[in-house]
């Protein structure tokens, strides 16, 4: 059946039904635009610091006597002795301990101060909106 022009009868019993509906999106909107300046500063500090030097102290220990075997290379305490052999002609060849060394290790500790450079960054902000019209520093 085709179909036909609605009479003024059917366009009364027709109703048309609406409805809204609600859409919420985001979007990007430029407030406002910040430049930041980082500079360095330099600054004199001084530190305290503990040096520790060894110093090498050898005494020289006469002994003068006759040894048969060569002593051995020993340590007693921090300090190491090392035993200094020669020859001397007798009638016969006699082996002599002529001295021994005495070395050991003093440690001297001296508190020193030193002055050093050292180097900290400053951020300077500034806004190009108009209501926050002051460059802001922040310091540390």
């Amino acid at each position: 059946m085709p179909h036909d022009p609605p009479t003024a009868h059917q366009e009364a019993d027709t109703i048309r039904l609406m409805a809204e509906e609600a859409r919420v999106d985001t979007r990007l909107v430029e407030r406002e635009r910040v430049r930041v300046h980082v500079s360095t500063d330099e600054y004199d500090e001084t530190i305290e610091t503990l040096l520790m030097r060894q110093d090498v102290v050898v005494d020289r220990v006469p002994l003068g006597h006759d040894v048969n075997v060569a002593p051995q290379v020993r340590q007693d305490g921090n300090t190491i002795i090392v035993p200094v052999l020669e020859e001397r002609i007798v009638v016969t060849k006699q082996l002599v301990l002529k001295e021994e060394l005495h070395i050991r290790i003093d440690v001297t500790r001296t508190p020193e101060a030193h002055t050093v450079r050292l180097r900290r960054e400053h951020a300077t902000i500034e806004r190009d909106d108009p209501t926050h019209s002051k460059p802001t520093r922040n310091e540390p």
